[in-house]
């Protein structure tokens, strides 16, 4: 679909800014104050999702060639990936690491 507007135009725009603020302001003051559980466990290990995510990265890209991959293959690696970050942060909560 053709589209007369810039990618940057769309999300730099001012009606952009202000539906982000709008957003924002609607969840101050309907008090949904709660952090996802998710979001709550990688902020309180940063580092350690950090170390994790530049190894596991490493180690992907020494196994194989990653830019001769199907996209089906790709987007099974980084669903793994994902899976195994968001796990190691979950249980890092948990144990207190």
């Amino acid at each position: 679909m053709y589209s007369p507007f810039s990618y940057q135009e769309l999300t730099h725009s001012p009606v952009h800014c202000v539906q982000v603020l709008a957003a924002f302001a609607a969840v101050q003051l309907l008090g949904q104050q709660a952090v996802p559980r998710l979001l709550n466990d990688v902020n309180a290990n940063m580092l350690l999702v950090f170390l994790a995510a530049n190894v596991l990265t490493g180690l992907i890209n020494l196994s194989m060639d990653t830019l001769s991959v199907s996209d089906w293959t790709a987007r099974g690696i980084v669903a793994c990936y994902m899976l195994f970050l968001c796990s190691a942060a979950n249980i890092a909560y948990r144990t207190k690491l």
